[in-house]
């Protein structure tokens, strides 16, 4: 298909081409149709480099931000890539005696780089079970085993590199087994982009 003008709109941005502007797009195009040469052609005129236009693609039900890369002589390109750094998660568990998980959605593609716990072990009774998994809890990224001992931070690079795509699921799940109190926050390193 082809761009359509019905489905474009500014959502915010006053008028300045010194500050990025927010675009919103519905269409039923997927979205490496929308990332192709020239899609954003005949709206070129009100797009500057460095503004957002968050696409909407309807028969996936599925959003992704791609950024203005160039606007020269009409031809516009566009990028989903975000600049490569990392952001960290924290995943707070309050009560480690019941199992839990949680779940997070990335907005981008990147790469899982590290993980690491902070954990409560004064007051907790039992080991401590925690799993990262990726892509809807099909994929394992690690699973650690903490003893009831431990009252410390702990990180690790992740070895094997992990990368997800936009929308991807990163679960973190606590098993539950302690049978005693405590609190562990997990936190994921996640690089944007790689």
């Amino acid at each position: 298909m082809a761009f359509s003008a019905s489905g474009f709109a500014l959502l915010d941005g006053n008028g300045s081409t010194a500050v990025p502007k927010s675009f919103g797009y519905t269409t039923a195009d997927d979205f490496s149709t929308v990332a192709g040469a020239g899609y954003f052609n005949s709206v070129s005129a009100a797009l500057t480099v460095g503004d957002q236009i968050w696409v909407y693609e309807t028969d996936n039900t599925a959003l992704r931000i791609f950024f203005v890369a160039g606007n020269s002589g009409g031809t516009v390109t566009v990028t989903s890539d975000m600049p490569a750094n990392t952001n960290y998660f924290v995943i707070p568990c309050d009560d480690v005696t019941t199992a839990i998980t949680h779940t997070l959605c990335t907005p981008f593609a990147g790469t899982i780089t590290s993980i690491g716990y902070s954990v409560d072990g004064t007051s907790r009774t039992g080991t401590l079970g925690i799993t990262v998994k990726t892509a809807g809890g099909t994929n394992t990224v690690d699973t650690i085993s903490i003893a009831d001992t431990e009252d410390a931070y702990y990180t690790a690079e992740v070895t094997d590199s992990t990368t997800v795509a936009a929308a991807d699921d990163i679960s973190i799940e606590f098993d539950g087994t302690p049978s005693a109190g405590g609190t562990a926050s997990v936190v994921i390193g996640y690089s944007l982009g790689a």
